[in-house]
This record gives C-alpha cells, structure tokens and sequence, in this order.
C-alpha cells in the first residue's frame, strides 16, 4: 500500500538558545512505501540461508543439505551486478561433510571478503576507488553485517571459529 503524506510541525520555542525562539518549520511531505512493514516481517521480501555443514535455505522455503567442495554462488542479482560467493571445504579427510570457510560480497567493483578456509581468518576489501564504495561492512564480534545498496543485509556469523553461517535478507527492491 503506498499513499502520501504531508507533516506540518508547529513553532519551535527553546528556552536555551535564542536562535531557535519562533522559528518555523518548512512543511515535509512524506512518500509511505508500506504501512505494514515492521520487525516481524524481516523474511518479508525474501530470505536465504547457508549455515553450519552447511544446510541451506532457499528463497521459496526449501532446505536442503549440499556437501560438494569449492567455490558456488549462493546469490546473484538478476539485473544488477551483485554476487555472493561461499567456498565449502572439508576440514579433515574422514569428515563427510563441508563447511563454509569463506564468503565473497561483490557489488560492481566493490569486494569484501571473509576467509578461514585455512584456520587463520582473514578480511580483505578492494576493487573499490574513492567513489565506488557500495558496500557498507559492520563488525561486532563473529557478526558481521553487509549492506548492500539495494538495501539487501547479508549477515555472516563465525561460528567454531572455523565455519560460517550466512543469512541473506532480501530489501523490497530487490
């Protein structure tokens, strides 16, 4: 559902700067794109998933587990050049799983990269010049959350200190 809405806010008055005394403000207008939209409804638009050894989950809802080694691409854009590369690798030879060791972001020019795959991790960024930065990177711990610019959240949590659990949240855009 989408509408317009304007907003009209009175007269400022502060008592502890003189500058803002009667001051008016200029009237906003306000384009809602979807009323309904809250934190309830991150999965909304789409949601995947790669994690542990490793399971995945796909955008229509399906699980399923995949354990060849390499390089695969867990997400493409149809239109716009947005990728998100895992590599899965098997951490001994009696293991008959994989794991996701690595994760690679790339948006135009602009690549972030995660690696582990050798037990020392490693971040890495580049491919982007001043200007053509359209990844935004945020770390807190083993999360990290990666905005692209279409609004799409890739969160990638270290686990074990060895494997990655991805999560894709796909915005309205997209």
């Amino acid at each position: 559902q989408e509408y317009d809405a304007k907003i009209l806010l009175k007269i400022a008055t502060s008592i502890r700067d003189p500058i803002w005394v009667d001051y008016e403000l200029p009237q906003l207008n306000v384009h809602v794109v979807n009323e309904n939209v809250t934190t309830d409804y991150w999965w909304w638009y789409g949601y995947c998933s790669s994690g542990t050894d490793p399971f995945y989950s796909t955008f229509d809802w399906n699980w399923y587990g995949y354990h060849d080694e390499g390089e695969h691409v867990l997400y493409r854009h149809k239109t716009k050049p947005i990728e998100v590369h895992t590599i899965q690798h098997r951490f001994s030879s009696d293991h008959t799983w994989t794991e996701n060791c690595a994760i690679a972001v790339r948006v135009a020019s602009d690549v972030f990269i995660l690696y582990g795959c050798d037990s020392r991790w490693g971040e890495r960024r580049f491919g982007c010049s001043s200007g053509s930065e359209y990844i935004e990177v945020y770390k807190q711990w083993d999360w990290y959350e990666i905005h692209l610019p279409t609004g799409t959240r890739i969160s990638v949590w270290k686990s074990m200190n060895r494997r990655l659990n991805i999560f894709i949240s796909l915005s309205r855009t997209d």
